[in-house]
């Protein structure tokens, strides 16, 4: 056998190597990227699926430099299994029409050939009597095994760990709060409210209105309310300005690589917002007090500028409620603010009522219902 054979046949290997490792690293990645969504029959698939494609992947590839018969039958066992959990992330889909079998089938079958088609070449180059990639090392000491091995799931480990973040950093942004009728408040285990300044930003980036946008960011945090004890917190799935200070309603990632690190994502509909345009929700975060015996209304008049939202002082609001009619007056930082109501149906709007513009939402145009301790309100917008 000509050296350049020889040659031919360790580069195919090391590339097929090469890929399954890369694969494994980005389907733990995803594993640790999923954890904690998996309340449906779907989403426990989805994590059985991504637990295959990558540790599998990962493995195989590695016991494949040695010894590739091994690798080509645990790629073989494995591949039915993650056949069927691929086709039955789509349980839910099927079982209400939004999907039909025969296309998830078709799709199921093509990422199974992820983990077949690298078990079959494993077994092929064995059958074929190839050489491993790698001689097997003579017997060596119980401890110096056990440093190797340990060395190489640190490496491991370490990529993985790296995948993780950088998936975290490109998830899709987050949206700000749906209808801004509400301050902001405990929604949940692992939700983060802070200050922050960014310092620096990550990820891939977009220009909008002279501003460049990205979609991760370095903070410090400046004011703590709960949830974070570090001094630095890495911003995922947004859009963040470097040199901004931003109000940061945020949760802790989930995942098993990255739940302990002050990595920060973002529910949908949260309260996340430059400092300038949160100025409501600071107050009331760092006042700590409750209506008491009543209700408590506050919330925020804005006009557009051209460039952007600016706060209106001295405008008028109406507060129709249980009580009747009372009128407020915005401050400096076009806030009204009011406490000690009665729980009931509430009304609000500026005056002049037909002073509305397309940019935020308004309150309910029927009121909403506010409760004993509740505190309500909204962004009302102005030409």
């Amino acid at each position: 056998m000509s050296r350049l054979t020889v040659l031919a046949k360790k580069i195919i290997g090391w590339v097929f190597v090469s890929l399954g490792i890369c694969l494994g690293i980005f389907g733990l990645a995803i594993l640790d990227s999923i954890w904690g969504h998996s309340d449906t029959a779907s989403g426990r698939f989805e994590l059985l699926s991504a637990f295959l494609f990558g540790f599998i992947s990962l493995l195989a590839s590695v016991i494949a430099i040695r010894t590739p018969r091994r690798a080509g039958l645990l790629l073989l066992f494995c591949s039915p299994i993650a056949f069927a959990a691929f086709f039955l992330i789509g349980i839910d889909d099927l079982r209400y029409g939004r999907m039909i079998w025969y296309d998830w089938l078709r799709d199921s079958f093509l990422f199974t050939l992820v983990l077949f088609v690298p078990g079959v070449f494993w077994l092929g180059t064995n059958r074929l009597n190839w050489l491993p990639l790698l001689a097997r090392r003579e017997s060596a000491p119980f401890r110096r095994r056990m440093l190797r091995f340990a060395g190489m799931g640190v490496m491991l480990l370490s990529l993985v760990w790296a995948a993780a973040i950088a998936l975290a950093i490109l998830t899709r942004p987050f949206a700000i709060d749906c209808n801004k009728r509400s301050t902001i408040s405990r929604l949940g285990r692992g939700q983060v409210v802070f200050v922050g300044k960014v310092i620096g930003t990550l990820g891939s980036c977009v220009h909008y209105s002279g501003h460049q946008m990205c979609d991760g960011a370095i903070a410090i945090v400046q004011e703590r309310f709960w949830g974070i004890g570090s001094r630095l917190a890495l911003l995922t799935q947004g859009y963040f300005e470097n040199g901004q200070k931003y109000l940061l309603d945020g949760v802790h990632l989930n995942g098993p690589l990255t739940r302990f690190l002050p990595i920060i994502g973002f529910r949908p509909c949260n309260h996340s917002a430059q400092l300038k345009d949160a100025q409501v929700d600071l107050r009331v975060l760092r006042d700590r007090s409750s209506p008491g015996a009543g209700v408590r209304i506050i919330g925020s008049v804005v006009r557009y500028n051209g460039k952007g939202r600016e706060p209106v002082s001295g405008r008028t609001v109406i507060v129709a409620g249980p009580a009747g009619t009372m009128t407020l007056t915005t401050d400096a930082l076009g806030i009204y603010d009011v406490s000690g109501l009665p729980p009931g149906r509430y009304e609000i709007h500026a005056e002049p009522r037909g002073s509305r513009s397309i940019w935020h939402t308004q309150c309910g145009s029927t009121g909403y219902e506010l409760r004993l301790g509740d505190i309500g309100g909204c962004e009302l917008d102005v030409e």
